[in-house]
Parts: structure tokens; sequence; C-alpha cells
């Protein structure tokens, strides 16, 4: 028969402590978010504000976190396709949303989303802000805001404004502008600003809120009628504010705004590495220039503030939707 022998102290010494090693360290080492690509969803068609935003985020953001960031266009029904998307996708920071303030806190007032924004994502941060620039097709005959004005007044349901589609942004902004003027124009819904800057630029469609369109004011194929606040635009002083036109567009003024998103419940590391990693790419001097010529400037708030900020606006457009009786159908 083959007998034991009894380990000697000094070995038996060796196997207990790498024992305890062995028990302390963890199965699996996880490697740093991120370690693939991330996607980043727009849920409109390439060339608007929220696609612009989304592929000088994602270039960026590829430099400084050393990895792919890969922006996935997908239109329709306001951008809820794409939001339900990222609300029902694994909460590991591999699919993130870029969007304008509608989607979490217009779209939900007015429709049945099978999301709830409040709940069902998580806040990285916003991006930026919109300017509320108010555009024209160059065949009205109308140099500035107010003189747009008086024409609608004289001539009831002539002429219309464009949007990027039902309760957007780009379609409140109208419905805000229309009752602070007292005008009577119809809304014309599109997919995005490139589905119909083409009418309005040959003046099928009137007149645009979405500001993107400013390098097309630029670029002398439209004209910028004014701009939705009280004080002059800083490069165009000679563009008729709201306040001078007679009418208070101030509500808009801080409501016209593109954040990014993901899931609810991601891990509050992954969030951390994003939100700091936007909060140094949104520094550059690079970016602001970039975005200046569309009207659009970056602009961060992360976390809780962000957050809070998602449910006043909410509130907002929810009391603004009751007061106007708008409703879409689902």
């Amino acid at each position: 028969m083959m007998k034991w022998a009894k380990p000697s102290s000094a070995l038996f010494s060796s196997m207990v402590v790498t024992g305890a090693l062995a028990a302390a360290l963890p199965l699996t080492v996880q490697a740093a978010y991120p370690d693939r690509a991330v996607t980043i969803m727009v849920g409109y068609g390439a060339g608007g504000g929220a696609d612009l935003l989304a592929r000088l985020y994602a270039e960026k953001l590829a430099a400084k976190l050393n990895q792919t960031f890969i922006v996935e266009n997908k239109p329709g029904a306001g951008a809820t396709l794409a939001a339900s998307a990222v609300a029902h996708s694994k909460p590991d920071g591999y699919t993130l949303m870029v969007a304008p303030t509608a989607v979490f806190t217009i779209t939900p007032n007015v429709r049945r989303t099978n999301y709830a924004p409040l709940k069902d994502f998580t806040p990285i941060a916003t991006l930026a802000t919109g300017l509320d620039i108010i555009t024209s097709s160059q065949t009205i005959p109308a140099k500035n805001l107010g003189e747009f004005i008086v024409l609608a007044k004289a001539n009831p349901g002539k002429y219309s404004f464009a949007s990027s589609g039902l309760a957007t942004s780009t379609h409140f902004t109208g419905e805000m502008f229309k009752e602070a003027a007292g005008i009577d124009i119809l809304h014309v819904p599109y997919k995005s600003s490139n589905d119909y800057l083409p009418d309005l630029i040959q003046g099928r469609v009137s007149i645009a809120f979405d500001p993107v369109l400013l390098n097309q004011v630029n670029a002398g194929k439209l004209n910028l009628l004014g701009i939705a606040q009280d004080e002059p635009l800083e490069g165009y002083p000679e563009v008729q504010t709201s306040k001078q036109a007679g009418i208070d567009m101030s509500p808009a003024y801080e409501r016209i705004w593109y954040g990014i998103v993901g899931p609810a419940d991601m891990p509050a590391d992954v969030v951390a590495t994003l939100s700091e990693a936007i909060k140094e790419v949104s520094a550059d001097p690079a970016i602001a220039q970039r975005l200046e010529a569309t009207g659009i400037r970056p602009d961060v708030v992360t976390g809780e503030d962000f957050a809070r900020k998602m449910r006043d606006d909410s509130d907002y457009y929810k009391n603004l939707i009751q007061r106007l009786n708008i409703q879409l159908e689902n």
C-alpha cells in the first residue's frame, strides 16, 4: 500500500498562502471601458443637428478613448424607433444615443412610446444648445421677422413652416412662434432638415426654425429673418431679435438642446468615463469653431443636473401641449 507523506510545514504554508491569494483574486479581469466599438444612434436622417453632433463627438471620443465610435442613423416616428432601441439595449455603455430635446421632453407627452424618458435612460451629458434662428426662403418678400409677421397677419394660412417631424423641437418652436406672433401659418413636417431644405430654398415652404440652417444662410441660400432671443446674435448685429419684433419667445431660449444618453442602469464608472471625456472634448476651441457656423454651441451639463433639466423641460412642454391643445396620432 502506498503511504501518504505529510507535507513539510514550509510546503504546507506555501500551499495555504497560494490558496488564499487565489481566493482573493477575481475569477476574471474586466477590461477597462471601452474595450470594443461603441454605437451612437441618431433617430433622424443624415445632415441634421443631432447627426452633425453625433459624428463630431464620435470622432473626438474615438481619439480620446482610443476606441471606435460608430454613428448609426435610424430615422422614423419622431426618433422614437432609435430611442426605443437604445432604451431596451444592454446597459453596458456600448449603445448610446444623441438626440435633441424633443425625444425626451416633447414626444412622450403627445404620443404613446414604449420608453419612458425619465426612467428608461441614463442621462450622460448635454452636448450643445442650439440658437433659435428663424430662416426663410429668399422668395418670401420680408427682410426681417417683423415684416414677415405683418405679411402672415395679412394673409392667414398662406405661409408655412417646415420642421424635422411631428413633435420635434423644430415643430414646437414654430408653434410657440405662431402663438407669440398671433399668426396663422401651416406646419409641414419632414423627416429631417435635409429633407425639407430643397423645398425651403425653392419657397415651397416659407420658414423654418433650425439652428443647423445657419450654414445655409452663410452660403447665401436662405435669409436669416431673426433670432428668438432678446439680445442680438454675435456676429449678426443687424439681425432682428424677437424682442425687437415685439414678440416674447423667452420660454424657448434654453430648451433647444442636444444630449447623449444610454439605457437605464448603466454602471457609474462607465458614465463617469463618458462624462469626463465629453467635458474634455467640449473644452477644445476647435469644437466651438466647427459648430459655430451651424448655430450650435457646446454646452455640457452632466449627471443629476442633466436629469433635472430633462424633468423640468418635460413638465414645461407637457403644460404647453395642453394649453395649445396639440394632439398627434399614435
